[in-house]
């Protein structure tokens, strides 16, 4: 009897391990990729009805102010296409060890202005409110956190014009870090993005992330539940589907 009691916990314990590693392969899996201007690239003729080809917008035309596009998107914001901003982080779980936590939204607003080859002014604003990850559970921490009951909007401002590659003109992606006000629970601080912007079609193409800490803007992490403990390290990311103003 012993020895079957033994083999049976013996059982038990490798069928659990089974299984916790089983949905911690699946947990880590679901995060989504991070922002990048080919993937977004990909995205946007995927869901386009544009038929130009990729880079075809004048030079001419260019220069002036841009504004998100109104074309529908998915509704999910977990989906790499159309136009979000969120976040990223690791976190440790109980028993299922080390997770991404993403948290999306594709409530925001965004609109640029290029003058003279440079990107004169530029804005991002983002409702916090309805930023949501794969857990509920780790949504109501993460607004109580964010507070976001008082302070609902986070926005990214340029702080300093930055000049435009001539290669952005003909169409190619380029890279550039832009230096700007990051404003979080109403706490404002400058903080310099890596921004990849793309002409593709009739649409301006824009990735962009920053790191912060949750302690600079007075963000308590959530915890509860299954979180062992969380990153102080966050990245700030955002893809922006961008069309010539109206």
């Amino acid at each position: 009897m012993a020895s079957r009691k033994v083999l049976g916990i013996a059982a038990a314990t490798v069928l659990a391990a089974a299984v916790t590693g089983g949905l911690y392969y699946r947990l880590a899996g679901d995060a989504p990729d991070p922002v990048d201007i080919e993937g977004a690239v990909a995205a946007n003729r995927e869901t386009s009805a544009a038929t130009s080809a990729s880079g075809s917008i004048p030079p001419d035309m260019v220069d002036g102010a841009w504004e998100l596009t109104s074309a529908p998107f998915p509704d999910d914001p977990q989906d790499q296409e159309g136009s979000f901003a969120g976040f990223r982080l690791d976190e440790q779980l109980y028993a299922l060890g080390a997770k991404t936590a993403v948290g999306r939204t594709r409530d925001l607003d965004a609109s640029m202005t290029l003058a003279d080859h440079e990107l004169t002014e530029a804005v991002v604003t983002v409702d916090m409110s309805t930023l949501v990850t794969d857990d509920r559970r780790r949504d109501l921490n993460m607004k109580t956190s964010l507070d976001v009951w008082d302070h609902p909007e986070s926005t990214f401002q340029l702080t300093a014009p930055v000049e435009i590659p001539d290669e952005a003109y003909l169409g190619e992606p380029v890279e550039m870090p832009v230096d700007g006000n990051l404003t979080i629970k109403g706490h404002t601080l400058p903080q310099t993005a890596n921004i990849a912007a793309s002409l593709d079609g009739d649409r301006m193409i824009v990735t962009g992330h920053t790191e912060i800490r949750m302690s600079d803007y007075d963000i308590e992490p959530p915890s509860g539940g299954r979180v062992f403990s969380i990153s102080d390290e966050v990245t700030v990311e955002w893809q922006l589907m961008l069309e010539p103003a109206q």
